[in-house]
């Protein structure tokens, strides 16, 4: 919606992102969920611990167990056990085939770990033993000595399993006229030798490993060490080193054919760096980094890597999902992330055969089995609706009995529905999938009765199937399931609901999970498989209501970072120009008045909805300003909002360091007063808010992500209540 005359356009920029090895410019990549299709549980409640280890080969998923045994001769008094259970996946059901190979005493001595892959496995408890599959037979035919896991990796008939020395390296084993040997020795630096494994991390693949190396014992660095078949033996050519200001480098690594990743802080993501080829390796180019990469705790990006063909996975926290999910990545994309049906936390063991991804038990002892697509192309398409066009309202698909019309609403317009009669709706047909959110600016006008209601639906088919929300007259909030004409009430909150005042709403329909978000706030959850496709849309009863910037993406609502700074702490942020940031009183402060200030945060996605609370504190001169940053790439590459001493909100593009005015209007700015900024790129559409009121709407054709953040020129301010997400 035009508020205000658009200034110069934006000049195209593309995208610092590899699209499947292409440097062009994209579709916007907005990562799939996928939910388990498969789970396997113990079949043996004896040991009550199941899934610590995974590994899968085709149709065979081999899962660790243990269990403690009361023992009179242990030191303690308990034993603890260890075993390897083996899975056989027959007409979609994973059946049990019993262990594979003895139980194991494991002491504190023995790291256990198993893998499998091309009829091949390795399993450690008490001592290593190597098993070959013949048919749906296995046998074992081999031994390896002084080796433990836990990450153990198999390749082409070749294992590389760590040693248990005194430095960080592994064994490379073999088979040779028949017998298991031990064909290389791989020699890291030397290790702190204690209770844990000397080798944390490692990879394969062909015949290439790589093998992390924390800091030794004589003070060497962190490095990453690769290793390649040279001559009769094996050599290392590379060795990779942290790059310059890298606070944390390693453990986790893992390797695909073109690029190899390695670990570092969530707010950098896992560091990529490209083979190029000739057993050199370019300089990390990009990283592993999901949108809400900052909010995980913890001081690394991951807790696990591993390869599987083309993709790279990576075990992150979600915090809106509050639950540790797999992130699946194509080169540095961000495609896929697998999530467990009931919400619960997936463990940290992860690893593929083709399509299938096997991942360990968390809390709930569950393995589950995820399918990948065979392709993610299509990317899923994020649409929206101001209805400024001149076609405006054309696409929607209103019910019988519904008064849709576009109407003028100030400086803008808005889809109105003014009839109270009964029920109404408009589906957007082009919005038919199995997973979107529809999110929306909603003024109620008139209620017609008591508890009526305004509302959205997603997954509908028809008139008798579909999700939705209902904000109703009498001060509260259902989330809802119409199924063959009967509802149900899936969760319900108290709100209060008055005409007049706009509301942002929000209704996911996201696998198997629903979930309801007022005002950017999360307020219903439930879980519910009964539909499964269908189209978005708004519905009200007895309601006259305007609607107004319909968002509808593919994805769920993602946190790129939020703080209210109640804790006198700044969070995670990245200080730069001639700032004085600080946090104090529950607000992020910044003092200096003599130049420009930034302060940066969060991951990169193209679309993004940037809000805070800002009090300009005080102006050194003409035209100062404070403000809100978006798709920050450097110094001289962001999109801006500012509040100027001049009384104006100017909407700025810093583009290869020249600035460009894309759009200005009056708004008396007052030192000491409390503005909520809001600052929204999504698409082809850039709005700027001020306290919840659209002030500019420009059009925008640009692709490209970058950071968010706070900036000031020759002012200084207090900032509270950040928020930044990926709608």
């Amino acid at each position: 919606m035009e508020i205000s005359a658009a200034g110069k356009s934006i000049v195209l920029v593309c995208a610092l992102v590899a699209i499947w090895a292409s440097n062009e410019c994209s579709a916007q990549i907005r990562p799939v969920t996928i939910e388990e299709t498969e789970t396997i549980a113990s079949p043996d409640p004896s040991w009550p611990t199941f899934g610590r280890y995974v590994a899968v080969d085709g149709d065979w998923a081999l899962i660790q167990i243990d269990r403690s045994v009361a023992d009179p001769d242990a030191e303690t008094g308990t034993r603890h056990d260890g075993a390897a259970r083996l899975f056989h996946r027959t007409g979609g059901t994973w059946t049990d085939q019993g262990l594979l190979g003895p139980v194991g005493t494991i002491t504190e001595w023995v790291k256990t770990g198993l893998a499998m892959k091309g009829g091949v496995a390795m399993v450690i408890e008490d001592s290593a033993r190597i098993f070959e599959r013949s048919g749906a037979a296995w046998a074992q035919t081999g031994t390896a000595a002084s080796v433990q896991g836990p990450d153990i990796e198999i390749q082409n008939g070749r294992i590389l399993v760590p040693r248990i020395s005194s430095q960080w390296s592994s064994y490379v084993y073999s088979k040779s006229g028949g017998v298991w040997q031990r064909e290389a020795s791989l020699i890291g630096h030397s290790s702190w030798l204690g209770d844990e494994p000397p080798t944390p991390s490692q990879d394969f693949l062909g015949t290439r490993a790589v093998i992390f190396n924390e800091t030794g014992a004589d003070d060497d660095p962190p490095v990453a060490r690769i290793y390649e078949p040279s001559g009769s033996g094996w050599a290392q050519t590379v060795v990779l080193t942290p790059p310059l200001g890298t606070t944390v480098f390693g453990p986790f690594t893992a390797l695909t054919d073109s690029y190899l990743a390695i670990s570092s802080t969530p707010e950098s993501g896992s560091l990529l760096w490209r083979d190029l080829g000739n057993g050199t390796y370019g300089g990390a180019v990009a990283a592993l980094r999901p949108a809400d990469s900052v909010m995980q705790p913890g001081p690394n990006s991951a807790t696990a890597i591993e390869h599987g063909g083309p993709y790279m996975f990576q075990r992150n926290f979600s915090h809106d999902r509050n639950a540790w999910v797999i992130n699946v990545f194509s080169e540095m994309n961000h495609v896929a992330t697998l999530t467990a049906k009931n919400g619960a936390s997936l463990g940290g063991s992860i690893d593929v055969s083709g399509n299938r991804v096997i991942v360990g038990a968390s809390s709930d002892n569950t393995v589950r089995v995820f399918q990948l697509p065979e392709s993610f192309f299509p990317w899923p398409e994020v649409r929206q609706d101001d209805f400024e066009q001149s076609n405006a309202g054309a696409d929607w698909q209103p019910a019988a009995g519904s008064a849709f019309t576009v109407a003028q609403s100030g400086n803008t317009h808005v889809y109105r529905q003014t009839s109270v009669a009964g029920n109404a709706a408009s589906a957007l047909p082009a919005s038919q999938s199995n997973d979107h959110a529809i999110q929306v600016e909603v003024t109620p006008n008139a209620f017609s009765g008591a508890d009526r209601w305004f509302g959205l639906m997603t997954r509908q088919t028809d008139a008798s199937n579909y999700y939705y929300v209902t904000a109703r007259s009498s001060g509260t909030i259902q989330l809802r399931r119409m199924l063959n004409g009967a509802f149900t009430t899936l969760a319900s909150a108290p709100y209060s609901i008055t005409t007049g005042r706009k509301y942002r709403l929000r209704l996911e329909s996201i696998g198997t999970t629903q979930r309801v978000y007022i005002d950017d706030k999360l307020l219903l959850s439930a879980r519910d498989s009964a539909l499964t496709q269908g189209r978005a849309g708004l519905i009200m009863y007895r309601t006259s209501a305007d609607y107004d910037n319909v968002l509808i993406t593919p994805n769920a609502f993602t946190t790129i970072y939020s703080r209210d700074f109640a804790d006198g702490q700044p969070g995670r942020w990245s200080n730069l120009g001639q700032g004085a940031w600080f946090a104090e009183s529950g607000l992020y402060r910044q003092l200096a008045t003599a130049d420009g200030a930034r302060s940066v945060t969060g991951a990169d996605p193209d679309d993004q909805i940037v809000q805070v609370r800002v009090r300009p504190t005080a102006f050194n001169g003409a035209d100062r300003w404070v403000g809100l940053m978006a798709r920050y790439d450097d110094d001289s590459n962001y999109l801006y909002v500012t509040l100027r001493s001049s009384n104006v909100l100017s909407l700025r593009q810093l583009a290869a360091g020249q600035i460009q005015v894309l759009s200005e209007q009056q708004l008396n700015v007052t030192p000491g007063t409390w503005y909520t900024l809001r600052l929204e790129k999504v698409g082809t559409k850039i709005r700027v808010y001020v306290n919840d009121t659209l002030r500019i709407s420009h059009g925008d054709n640009t692709v490209y992500g970058g950071r968010v953040g706070l900036i000031t020129y020759k002012a200084a301010a207090d900032f509270d209540d950040f928020l930044a997400y990926r709608p």
